[in-house]
Order: structure tokens, then C-alpha cells, then sequence
């Protein structure tokens, strides 16, 4: 068969200092061809990724609705949020709104309540426009913007449905977790049959992990996954906390 015939197109100007593109060819969670803009270190991941914080359920083992304990003189999910809005530009909390509007943050309710995290993840895919969505708990204040951003960023360019983080003491962290809308109906279809463990979906669909050593250059200090679900927790995330001060 005749040769193959390749044009090449004139290069343009170089794109100004600290900013690069990054293109996927091949399939991924945004289409066959994606194209991320970084200025500088950050990338605009808000175009396609919004962020979420499930406000948590009975939080039996506190006593207390632990959203809204303080840890360095505010509510720990005032500390989350804060890092979610520095990574993504927004945040939305999914609960209560009569009990978080107050906070100054947009809320949004379960469609489906009392049915746990996976009922959650469906409230944010149900309202999010975009292709994405970024699900923590309120119970992990030791996630930085800079992890979040990346987790985003991975996300985007994946050929995967889910994009997860994996911890050494937790496993895979479904509520530090990015979501695809494909999954919208392996959610839906789960709430049906009363298969609530988010878990169970990963059987389901595509997943991208983000390993342990993937994990490590963001967690130095071996605390990027602490959560607070005892009083003895939130002693500790108490002090972690006082001891960066000083």
C-alpha cells in the first residue's frame, strides 16, 4: 500500500512560562479527546470537576454530629471544606440543610436518606452539571487542597469511572474518591436492590487506584487519611494540629 503521509503543522508560539497542555488522545473519562489547561502548578480542574463533603451520618461512636465539633477553633468540616474550595474552587456540603446552612456553604439533601455514603455520592452526581465530582467525608481534616487537586487532576485524564485513593491502613478510601456520571446508573440501580456498600460498585465499573507510593510524596507525616470518628480521634487530631502551630 502507498506510504504513509504525515503533515506537519508549524509550531506556534510557546506558551508563556508555567503553563503547559497536557493531551489525551485515547479515551478517557471526559471523551476520546481530552486537553488540560495547567497554569502554572494548577490546573483549572473546576471546568470539569465539582467537590462535595457528605456531613456524615449518626456518628455513633463521637456521641455527637462530629461535622461540627472544632479542631483548631473551627468546625472540622469548616477545615475540610476550606481545602476543597482551595482545590477545586467550590465546595458543596450534602446533608441537613437546616442544620448546615448556617455554615455559609451551599447544602444539598439526600434524594434518597438514610441510605448511607452511597446515597451521598448519588445526591452529588444528581446535582453536578459537570463530569466529575470529588467526594470526601467530613471526618478527614488532614486532606490537603494540594492531594485533592491531584486525585482531580488523575481523575481526568484516567481511563476509569472511579478514581480512588488507597491508604496502607484503610484500603481504598471511598469518600476520598472521584466519581464519573457513567456511574450514575450502577448507583441508582445499587440503591434499588438495597447494595449500599460503595465498595460494591467498584465490581461494577472501571477503577482507577491511587496507590499507597502515589500517595506518599502528599503524606509525609503518615496522617493524610486520619479520620475522626471517637472522641479519642478528635483528642488526637486536636494536638496533631496544635503541634503545626508551634
Amino acid at each position: 500500500r502507498p506510504e504513509a503521509r504525515v503533515k506537519h503543522k508549524a509550531r506556534g508560539p510557546r506558551p508563556e512560562s508555567g503553563t503547559f497542555f497536557l493531551t489525551r488522545p485515547r479515551a478517557s473519562c471526559l471523551g476520546p479527546c481530552v486537553t488540560i489547561r495547567f497554569m502554572g502548578r494548577r490546573a483549572l480542574v473546576s471546568r470539569f470537576c465539582d467537590g462535595f463533603i457528605l456531613t456524615g451520618g449518626r456518628s455513633s461512636r463521637m456521641g455527637q454530629d462530629k461535622a461540627l465539633l472544632e479542631v483548631d477553633g473551627k468546625p472540622l468540616i469548616q477545615i475540610i471544606a476550606a481545602n476543597v474550595k482551595q482545590a477545586l474552587g467550590e465546595v458543596t456540603l450534602v446533608g441537613s440543610k437546616a442544620k448546615y446552612a448556617r455554615l455559609g456553604m451551599p447544602v444539598i439533601e439526600d434524594i434518597h436518606p438514610g441510605l448511607g455514603p452511597l446515597a451521598g455520592v448519588h445526591a452529588a452526581l444528581r446535582h453536578s452539571r459537570k463530569p466529575l465530582v470529588l467526594v470526601v467525608g467530613c471526618d478527614m481534616p488532614f486532606l490537603s487542597a494540594q492531594f485533592l487537586e491531584h486525585l482531580a487532576q488523575v481523575a481526568a485524564v484516567a481511563d476509569a469511572e472511579v478514581t480512588v485513593a488507597e491508604s496502607a491502613d484503610y484500603g481504598l478510601e471511598s469518600l476520598c474518591a472521584v466519581y464519573n456520571q457513567s456511574t450514575l446508573p450502577h448507583i441508582e440501580a445499587a440503591l434499588e436492590h438495597g447494595e449500599l456498600k460503595v465498595a460494591m460498585l467498584y465490581d461494577k465499573v472501571r477503577v482507577r487506584k491511587l496507590s499507597t507510593d502515589e500517595c506518599r510524596g502528599f503524606n509525609p507525616q503518615g496522617i493524610l487519611f486520619s479520620n475522626v470518628n471517637t472522641p479519642q480521634d478528635l483528642e488526637l487530631a486536636r494536638r496533631r494540629f496544635e503541634s503545626r502551630a508551634n
